[in-house]
């Protein structure tokens, strides 16, 4: 804190080096904007500008690195708010780069309330000058299980001691506990201590990919460049994400409430691991009299009475339905409740083939569902 940096780059392009003074305001867990995930940063005074990005922030005494330059932020009566990676984090980068490890960030798989209150410390068996925060909610993907417990009270993680507030003294600085969890690897075993039933108990806890419903940023993958989708009798279903809910809805206020309720409490189950949105429908004779009933993206909750894991599975059992059932019944939740879309089987086939021609479309499906076969084939054609 208060350290000098200099930080340096090409703002704004140009062919001469820019360095740009200030100190380092704040330590702290802030949003990073590539991801829309939390994460350590380095808050500096000093300018940054778009060409900074991945530039140094170095020690004007020594010279050594401190930090890389990534992002801004920029508002009414916001000034001189940069952020900046912290070498810890790139320390983890370069270490899980040669080594192998997965570089996304680990997750304990936890929801954790803060206990402020000295009446709910006094009630879940805190005594005097003893600290930790309480388990509210364990989340577990899909063949996951965990030694931590609803009801558990989180004492320590490795060898940080966790306070009230869900928060770990870090090289020096208090910090939320996700920091020091960043510096592991998914797949990782940490020793945890929890308070449970009155009696500390010492258990090894694995760290876990995220388990957010909603895909947060899909930056530099392929899905971000061609989302998954899937056509059926004019019917656009897509997986929802935090690229779509933004780009759809620039403005926060205007997305609607169902959404993000999915975005911020929504977690992965077994049962289900993408929420499928129906993105739009293209009119024709066989979905005549659903459009006016389309409000805002509902989400599909099933297909003839079972349950969609996710796009995939969605798509495989409209399918067999189509087959197997004389009509097909899709159900789905709506901001204003729940809504269904039936369809008659036997017309499903003749509408996908002109609802194609009509507007235009070179597949019904995204690359992410179609074989090498199927994709020779249709080269071939």
């Amino acid at each position: 804190m208060q350290s000098r940096v200099q930080v340096m780059g090409f703002p704004i392009g140009g062919d001469y080096l820019s360095i740009t003074e200030g100190v380092v305001s704040r330590i702290e867990v802030v949003d990073y904007s590539h991801s829309r995930r939390h994460g350590l940063a380095l808050t500096v005074d000093a300018a940054i500008n778009a060409g900074n990005s991945g530039g140094p922030l170095v020690d004007p005494v020594t010279g050594k690195l401190v930090g890389v330059a990534y992002q801004k932020v920029v508002g009414m009566g916001i000034e001189n708010q940069g952020h900046a990676v912290p070498t810890s984090i790139i320390w983890r980068f370069l270490h899980g780069s040669v080594h192998g490890h997965l570089l996304s960030m680990p997750s304990l798989g936890i929801y954790v309330q803060t206990l402020e209150s000295p009446a709910h410390r006094e009630f879940v068996g805190l005594r005097h000058g003893e600290t930790g925060s309480l388990i509210r909610e364990v989340y577990y993907g899909p063949g996951e299980s965990s030694n931590l417990q609803p009801g558990d009270v989180l004492l320590k993680v490795g060898k940080y001691v966790v306070d009230n507030f869900g928060a770990v003294q870090f090289m020096g600085h208090r910090v939320p506990l996700s920091v020091a969890q960043d510096l592991c690897y998914i797949g990782d075993s940490v020793r945890v201590t929890v308070r449970r039933d009155g009696q500390d108990q010492d258990m090894d806890a694995t760290l876990r990919s995220a388990t957010h419903l909603v895909q947060r940023h899909l930056y530099g993958e392929a899905n971000f460049v061609e989302p998954p989708f899937f056509i059926s009798a004019g019917l656009v279903f897509s997986p929802l994400t935090t690229d779509l809910l933004e780009q759809t809805w620039p403005r926060a206020e205007d997305r609607p409430p169902h959404l993000m309720d999915l975005y911020v409490k929504g977690e992965i189950s077994t049962s289900r691991t993408e929420a499928v949105l129906l993105l739009s429908i293209l009119a024709d004779d066989i979905n005549a009299g659903y459009g006016s009933g389309y409000v805002g993206c509902p989400v599909v909750t099933g297909v003839n009475g079972h349950d969609i894991v996710d796009l995939a599975d969605l798509m495989d059992k409209l399918t067999h339905a189509v087959k197997e059932a004389e009509f097909v019944e899709v159900d789905f939740d709506m901001s204003i409740g729940p809504y269904t879309i039936l369809l008659k089987s036997a017309d499903i086939a003749e509408a996908d083939a002109r609802i194609q021609d009509l507007y235009g479309l070179p597949a019904l499906k995204s690359s992410h569902f179609i074989t090498p076969t199927q994709a020779e084939n249709s080269d071939a054609l």
